[in-house]
């Protein structure tokens, strides 16, 4: 018989998220002044089931982003999660994904030309 494990960001005390699962949203947290991107990086855009962000190539614990920005994408990886695979309507589908483009290329902005940023599903659909 498998047993289940929490997840290391669980605490077993009060089955509360760490602060450090995502940084960004404690009101103390302060953006890293350097990136630890280099020239020519590439990051993927995407969700995940349950990621901390829907960015892969970066540092999730001092991403190279704003905080309202990290939060706008936490929210939004954070609907996916809830729906994942049954949305209650088109609309609300769609509505998602012309979020998620604007939030795409806000990253691109914050990123840089020096970045590549590279759609991954949904958004490499559209």
């Amino acid at each position: 018989m498998t047993r289940y494990r929490k997840p290391h960001w669980i605490n077993e005390s009060d089955n509360q998220e760490s602060p450090t699962r995502r940084p960004w949203q404690s009101p103390g947290w302060v953006q890293s002044r350097t990136s630890s991107l280099s020239p020519g990086a590439q990051i993927r855009f995407g969700p995940d089931a349950r990621a901390d962000l829907p960015l892969w190539g970066i540092d999730w614990l001092d991403p190279p982003l704003t905080r309202d920005l990290l939060l706008r994408l936490t929210a939004w990886q954070d609907q996916y999660d809830d729906h994942e695979e049954e949305w209650e309507s088109d609309a609300e589908w769609a509505s998602w994904i012309a979020e998620g483009k604007v939030l795409l290329e806000q990253v691109k902005l914050q990123l840089g030309p020096g970045v590549q940023v590279i759609a991954e599903w949904p958004l490499s659909d559209f």
